[in-house]
């Protein structure tokens, strides 16, 4: 069946729990009993890959108790218990008028209640002999073997890693991809590649002998798709398929969810989202709502943002242990937020999250959370702490005081630049704030007409939003347009945000960062559903429904196209164009370490071919277009003469047979369609090509 390999099951009873996972139960302590429940649970006994359920039965399990472990209190906002304030209220702080730019950056926020977090007490990620049984979290392990070889430790890993993954296809487990040399090399490109970009697991304190199994497959399982060997990357995705149902059937998705099921489960997220099938890509949306749903519902993350004093009688090692174990709680929280807000405005879906969710601090300077020991950290957190407040002239010498998130968007918002002291993983959850925050106001404005604002013009009026377009999730009024006053502030505070891309040291979160900076301004000013609807082909739409919706597309996109608004989305996408294929290297995406990048490219592309055939109509056939070079710097140099409808704009089928190009041999099932589709509108398409649903969006 379809959903067997994609969480679909539920786990057997309780008689068909393995030693490891009762051990694992075992250690979860003192427990209440927060209401009775029935519930009724399928049972298979077929391994995931072998086909068919055989036998199912139905259990009834009367006695069920729903269990909050007294180590981890829930948050009482998450359990409903408190009442949170509406998301309009929240976004209505940023703009009201309030403190200076310091207290706003090196203060908590007086508008959410934090005391509510303070007496919640978080046990750590990681465990030591010289650790009492407190700083302990469930399901971890303890190192017993802290002088075997590394090639002992990896066959201790390997082993460890089958028995967890014991559902699997025999064949897959005993495949090349479990060898241990190439368990090895995919560590060591998730490290490479992926860790830079959102440091979520302490590399330092991450053993592979004691870290759970389901995470350490998670991580290698998404460093296997840098691999150059198709082999090996098709084994992966295998893995792939049933790693989620593995981990949420390993007993530990429920509430209060431990730290490594959350990692485990936001990177096999991360795995089906950018890189696989268009399968895994719809799995991973769908399960997206429920992976959040549990993280803000079933644990105890945000008293990351308040940690616990340490006690007289903490040695260093238990204090480093214990701001280990609160640092990846926020770390893993805002990945989940950064991938929320991320998808949300390239590809158009309905956002999870809001900014309001994230009442905490931001991650701290990449040196203390890369520190190898207690007394290393020790030392680093106090130097930072003794350097002088005033000191912004090196980012690593700059006060250690607390920076919370909410607060310092606020101040970006009021036009202050982002705080010297922020890290690079900072700096981008920054920028997913704005990227959320204009995402969350576009809806706002879209459900209410602008009334709440008082701005209801007609479609001649004169502004920044002075078009249909707008956001990336979906598309305004026909008749009438919005203009919406916070588009200028949002717009002032991602151009103050992109001094954050100035850098003296190489980084790969700060490269992410680059062309998502360029999205974040185009789907300001141009929906995303719209241009894809736009490169749909509508002889091929099937119904009188689906013509009829792309019409009224096609009539938004016309009177946008006229607007300011269609001007600065073009011109940001020549620019990520440019930064990206005219950067003095060949770009492939198939090369490329950074996820997003191909598929911002990608809209960038349609944004500009939109612009032309509107603007200026289709070319005819017999008619000699410009090469990819000469688009491109016709086009720069109209925009820097200010001309507002720049001649040759339509002369895009250079362009988009080199995007096509740059494109070509990815992975990505989403990236080959677009791929297709981008032949078809530079008019290459052959007989031969796959055709991709002409009535359904690639988003």
């Amino acid at each position: 069946m379809f959903f067997r390999n994609t969480g679909g099951i539920v786990n057997a009873s309780a008689a068909s729990e393995t030693p490891n996972h009762r051990a694992r139960a075992s250690q979860r302590g003192p427990v209440r009993q927060v209401d009775s429940i029935q519930t009724e649970c399928l049972e298979h006994t077929s391994g995931l890959g072998s086909g068919d359920i055989n036998d199912t039965t139905i259990l009834e399990q009367p006695h069920e108790q729903f269990q909050v472990r007294d180590d981890a209190v829930v948050n009482p906002i998450w359990t409903g218990w408190i009442e949170p304030n509406s998301v309009q209220d929240d976004l209505d702080w940023f703009f009201e008028p309030g403190q200076s730019s310091h207290d706003l950056v090196d203060s908590a926020i007086s508008h959410f209640d934090i005391g509510l977090l303070m007496n919640t007490d978080l046990p750590t990620q990681y465990r030591s002999e010289n650790i009492s049984t407190e700083y302990m979290l469930e399901g971890d392990k303890v190192d017993t073997c802290p002088d075997t070889s590394q090639e002992d430790e990896w066959l201790i890993a390997r082993s460890n890693i089958l028995d967890a993954l014991s559902q699997l296809d025999t064949r897959i487990l005993h495949s090349p991809f479990f060898d241990v040399d190439n368990l090895k090399m995919f560590h060591a490109l998730y490290l490479t590649h992926y860790h830079p970009h959102f440091p979520i697991v302490h590399q330092p304190t991450l053993s592979i002998t004691s870290c759970e199994p389901l995470l350490l497959a998670a991580i290698l399982d998404l460093g296997s798709t840098i691999v150059h060997d198709e082999t090996l990357f098709l084994l992966g995705q295998q893995v792939h398929n049933s790693l989620r149902h593995i981990i949420i059937n390993s007993g530990m998705f429920e509430p209060p969810i431990p730290l490594w099921c959350l990692q485990a489960l936001l990177l096999v997220q991360a795995y089906g989202k950018m890189i696989s099938s268009r399968k895994n890509y719809e799995m991973a949306h769908i399960f997206h709502g429920a992976i959040l749903t549990m993280m803000k519902r079933g644990s105890a993350y945000l008293a990351a943002s308040t940690p616990r004093p340490p006690q007289p009688t903490d040695s260093v090692q238990q204090i480093w242990f214990r701001w280990v174990s609160e640092e990846s709680w926020r770390r893993t929280a805002f990945f989940a937020f950064i991938m929320d807000a991320q998808h949300a405005c390239v590809f158009g879906h309905s956002p999870v999250l809001s900014v309001s969710d994230m009442q905490m601090a931001l991650p701290c300077q990449e040196s203390l959370w890369e520190c190898t020991s207690p007394d290393g950290w020790q030392e680093l957190k106090e130097a930072h702490q003794a350097a002088p407040t005033n000191c912004s002239s090196s980012t690593e010498n700059t006060s250690s005081a607390v920076t919370f998130f909410l607060p310092a968007l606020k101040s970006m918002i009021r036009g202050n630049l982002v705080p010297p002291s922020c890290s690079e993983y900072a700096r981008f959850i920054l920028l997913h704030g704005l990227m959320s925050l204009q995402t969350h106001l576009h809806a706002g404005s879209r459900l209410t007409l602008g009334i709440e604002a008082g701005k209801f013009q007609p479609r001649d009026a004169v502004g920044l939003m002075d078009g249909g377009g707008g956001g990336g999730g979906g598309a305004t009024s026909g008749s009438e347009t919005l203009v919406k006053p916070w588009a200028a502030i949002i717009t002032s505070a991602i151009d103050s945000w992109s001094t954050c891309l100035f850098s003296l040291q190489p980084s790969v979160c700060l490269e992410a960062a680059r062309p998502l900076h360029r999205i974040a301004h185009i789907t300001l000013h141009a929906s995303v559903v719209d241009i894809h609807t736009m490169a749909m082909d509508r002889d091929r739409l099937d119904g009188t429904l689906a013509r009829n919706n792309y019409d009224k597309t096609r009539a938004r996109i016309q009177r946008w196209c006229f607007s300011n608004s269609a001007r600065e989305a073009f011109r940001h996408a020549l620019l990520l164009v440019q930064e990206t294929m005219f950067s003095g290297q060949l770009y492939r995406a198939r090369d490329d370490n950074i996820a997003p990048r191909p598929w911002c490219l990608y809209i960038a592309v349609l944004t500009l071919w939109v612009f032309g055939v509107i603007t200026e109509g289709e070319l005819p056939h017999d008619v000699i277009k410009a090469n990819a070079e000469d688009y491109v710097i016709r086009m720069t140099s109209a925009l820097q003469r200010g001309l507002k409808s720049p001649i040759g704009a339509n002369q895009t089928a250079g362009l988009i047979r080199a995007a096509r190009d740059a494109l070509s041999g990815c992975r990505w099932e989403l990236l080959q369609e677009a791929n297709n589709v981008l032949g078809r509108l530079a008019g290459d398409a052959s007989g031969n090509d796959p055709v991709v649903a002409p009535n359904k969006m690639l988003i």
